[in-house]
């Protein structure tokens, strides 16, 4: 009885919906069994994104096929959501996964996390793809977002939403150095991309999240068991303090006692 306390519940629900999206996953490439093999481009961006585990393997896989399409450019965004206790869930910043350029030294490095005030694009008009021919003659395109690309020397882009459960958790932007439509071959490729994509970044996401719960876990229970070992109150409190100035990451910790007796009621 009782064997299972919050800490074990939560692991044991992520791995559960690792389980979720890799049955998902396997689904949706039995339905496009067919097609995959006509079109050999999609099929490989398949096969990588299938093979991928982490957020940052998802990333150089989504770049891997973008570059194979002729394109000058790709970033690979992941978007960072309000906390699960505040509904409806907000976008609140963007962290960069995936940059790469093929003629020049990109402006942006992965890790970099960016609020999401500072994005070029509205969040609104991430959630559906579309393209640009010209940055420069584009009518639609927002200003902020066409000084960005004018200033990083790109001329024409695709913007791919990442969609997973009904909800964009990541942008791919697509660039070219050079005005004009894209291939119709290429956009096919960029439409497979957003919900394959955004199936294997999910399930890197709940990878990371069960990898820092185990962390954690584990970090807790080497805390507390070094808490035990003490014998006087005072190494027991002073313990504490420095196991919870690591843990937190604070540079200050205090511990106060009080020395009355409590009250009775």
């Amino acid at each position: 009885a009782a064997a299972f306390d919050d800490e074990d519940v939560r692991v044991l629900q992520s791995m559960a919906n690792q389980v979720a999206v890799a049955i998902e996953n396997a689904q949706r490439f039995s339905d496009e069994t067919l097609l995959l093999e006509a079109t050999s481009p999609i099929y490989r961006a398949s096969r990588r994104l299938a093979q991928a585990t982490t957020i940052g393997e998802v990333a150089d896989s989504i770049i891997a096929s973008v570059a194979e399409t002729g394109a000058d450019g790709c970033t690979v965004v992941e978007f960072e959501f309000s906390s699960p206790s505040v509904l409806p869930r907000e976008p609140e910043a963007l962290i960069y996964r995936g940059v790469w350029r093929r003629n020049r030294e990109p402006e942006y490095q992965p890790g970099m996390r960016l609020s999401i005030a500072e994005s070029p694009f509205p969040f609104h008009i991430v959630s559906t793809l579309w393209t640009v021919a010209d940055v420069e003659q584009d009518a639609h395109l927002p200003e902020r977002a066409r000084q960005v690309f004018e200033e990083t020397g790109a001329r024409a882009l695709v913007n791919i939403p990442l969609r997973a459960r009904e909800r964009v958790i990541g942008q791919v932007v697509v660039l070219r150095d050079t005005p004009g439509p894209f291939p119709d071959s290429a956009l096919r490729l960029y439409d497979a991309l957003s919900n394959q994509a955004a199936v294997a970044l999910e399930r890197g996401q709940l990878l990371e999240e069960a990898q820092r719960s185990a962390e954690q876990e584990q970090q807790t229970r080497q805390m507390v068991d070094r808490i035990h070992r003490a014998v006087e109150i005072e190494q027991a409190l002073q313990t504490t303090a420095e196991e919870l100035s690591q843990a937190m990451r604070v540079p200050h910790v205090a511990i106060q006692l009080s020395l009355k007796a409590p009250m009775n009621e």
